[in-house]
């Protein structure tokens, strides 16, 4: 006898053999037997998920001469005959192939002949999607007033192609993808029956491959059958399928916790040179990651669909990356698979990709740093020797903002005391940054608190007249309203000015963190600015002495005229 392929001769014969389709083998088993059959079915799903087998078993149970429950004998005449595609009440069609209006003319003709020798006639159109919008009109009628006799069974994978008015006169059954571990014990079934051995490895490797599809993972199977012979192992599995080995991808987290560029380098010529596929390799790259994020947000690591020796190490592996750090892995590695499948040279991005993964910076909890500083701090709602008075201050917990209801012993600075320097303004920044860091710079005076100081601003005029000559010549404009401002004074590190016309408030607002960093780079203190509008700004010629007088008697002329007066040394005309 010839060979025939595994998906044929391990094809079910009833309706307890198919497996993952459960739901309708119960629901046509119960229509055979309570006499409910309908005139006419449709049955959608991925290919390979035994559509057609259920048809073929449907017919035969339909036909049988003698039945067991609902199931066919296939044992008399009319399954032998079913079964070998001689029968003449069972008309299996190509609707690929048989797809114009002439072949439905035809069926229609014949339908309406009684059966030769079964009980019913029964038409089979496998890719019934395939059929013309002629062909499908044509059929309408047929379904609608079928014969008593006529049984229609069609079989599809796209089943949104098909008019509703199609859908609408059948019962529609949709196929499900087979899960991994049924794939795996039947595959296990036939080697066993085969006298083939294999391990648990190889059973997994082309389960999954198949991708949910009985018949694909079956055909997998006879390739690596004939590859290896009586004994199947999963390394030969992995080379005739050109699979990569689980261990690459434990490499590829290797190189997020050991920092190792080197390695990367290396290890992406060794995918290249082995012939793996990048988008493929990084494919299953994002399901490697995928497992160690299950891993790690359940603490349960038998929902993975791998060998129980590959689920102790993801177990292992996954307590050492959290979740946050895992699922922006997953990210990258997702917009790097797209970023392969146009780049003119893959190999280059894979590369570049893993350099990246070798220099991932870890999520860090913010939480441990928050009290670190607390503690070195003294607990303070502000630095030592500010002038601010205790006040409840909020504690962060569990990532919530809360008042911890206790007044911190701070203290605070007498009322006579001196004020101090510009220079030493923002002192409160930089202790938290000392406090993270031991290496960081010395912190500065501590900075004022409580309303603006007019005479603290005398100190960082200098440093204000440098910003207004900096931003002068990046934006004149900017400048030009700059001059008009009024410094109110300094509190808490920012540096508080006076606006009289709310048009320039507006601009200076939006341009308020370009200023910033101006102002810090000129005055080298972590200054803040804030504008405010004031209807009557400070006098220039007042005794707070925070902005220099403009240039001889060019007071209430235009911004734009003193500038002129200022720059050139114009002189105002009179009249």
């Amino acid at each position: 006898m010839s060979y025939i392929v595994t998906a044929r001769k391990w094809r079910p014969m009833v309706f307890e053999d198919v497996l993952g389709q459960q739901h309708i083998a119960t629901t046509l088993s119960n229509a055979i037997r309570l006499d409910r059959l309908a005139h006419a079915y449709i049955f959608s799903g991925p290919r390979g998920v035994v559509k057609t087998t259920m048809a073929r078993i449907l017919a035969r149970a339909v036909n049988c001469r003698s039945p067991r429950g609902a199931n066919p004998c296939n044992e008399c005449d009319m399954c032998q005959e079913i079964t070998g595609g001689r029968s003449l009440d069972v008309i299996e069609i190509d609707g690929a192939s048989n797809r114009g209006i002439d072949e439905i003319r035809n069926l229609r003709e014949s339908a309406r002949y009684a059966p030769v020798k079964g009980k019913r006639k029964i038409y089979i159109i496998d890719e019934v999607h395939m059929l013309t919008k002629e062909a499908f009109n044509a059929l309408l009628k047929t379904l609608e007033e079928p014969p008593s006799q006529v049984l229609f069974i069609f079989a599809t994978t796209e089943v949104h192609k098909v008019p509703s008015t199609i859908l609408s006169r059948c019962q529609r059954f949709e196929f499900r993808r087979i899960p991994v571990e049924q794939i795996v014990e039947r595959l296990r079934f036939i080697s066993q029956n085969e006298a083939i051995t294999i391990d648990e490895e190889s059973l997994l490797r082309i389960a999954k491959k198949g991708e949910g599809s009985m018949r694909d993972s079956q055909s997998i199977f006879d390739q690596v059958a004939s590859f290896c012979g009586e004994t199947i192992r999963a390394e030969d599995t992995n080379r005739v399928l050109n699979v990569v080995d689980e261990a690459f991808f434990f490499r590829v987290t290797d190189l997020v916790k050991q920092r190792d560029t080197k390695e990367a380098v290396a290890l992406a010529a060794e995918i290249v040179d082995r012939g793996y596929d990048i988008r493929e390799f990084l494919n299953c790259t994002a399901e490697h990651l995928r497992n160690l994020l299950i891993c790690a947000a359940t603490g349960d690591a038998s929902l993975l669909e791998v060998s129980p020796q590959v689920r102790v190490r993801y177990a292992e592996e996954a307590r050492e990356f959290s979740e946050e750090d895992l699922l922006r892995l997953i990210t990258f590695i997702v917009e790097a698979e797209n970023a392969v499948r146009w780049a003119p040279q893959p190999r280059f991005r894979l590369e570049a990709c893993f350099v990246q993964l070798a220099k991932f910076d870890r999520a860090v909890e913010i939480q441990p740093l928050i009290e670190r500083i607390e503690r070195l701090t003294g607990g303070s709602s502000g630095p030592e020797g500010g002038n601010t008075a205790p006040a409840d201050r909020p504690e962060s917990t569990g990532g919530a903002l809360r008042s911890s209801g206790k007044p911190k012993d701070t203290p605070t600075r007498a009322a006579g005391e001196g004020i101090p320097s510009a220079a030493a303004i923002g002192e409160t920044a930089h202790a938290r940054r000392e406090a993270l860091s031991p290496a960081a710079d010395p912190p500065k005076v501590p900075m004022v608190s409580g309303p603006p100081d007019p005479a603290n601003a005398e100190a960082v005029l200098p440093q204000w007249n440098s910003l207004v000559d900096v931003v002068r010549k990046d934006k004149i404009h900017l400048g030009m309203i700059l001059d008009e401002a009024r410094i109110a004074g300094v509190v808490d590190g920012v540096l508080r000015v006076t606006v009289p016309d709310k048009l320039h408030l507006a601009r200076l607002k939006k341009e308020k963190q370009w200023l910033t960093e101006r102002l810090q780079t000129v005055a080298g203190t972590k200054l803040l600015l804030d504008f405010e509008y004031a209807e009557r700004p400070v006098s220039p010629h007042g005794s707070s002495g925070t902005q220099a007088p403009p240039a001889g008697g060019s007071e209430g002329l235009h911004p734009i005229e003193q500038t002129i007066i200022r720059e050139f040394g114009a002189e105002p005309l009179e009249g």
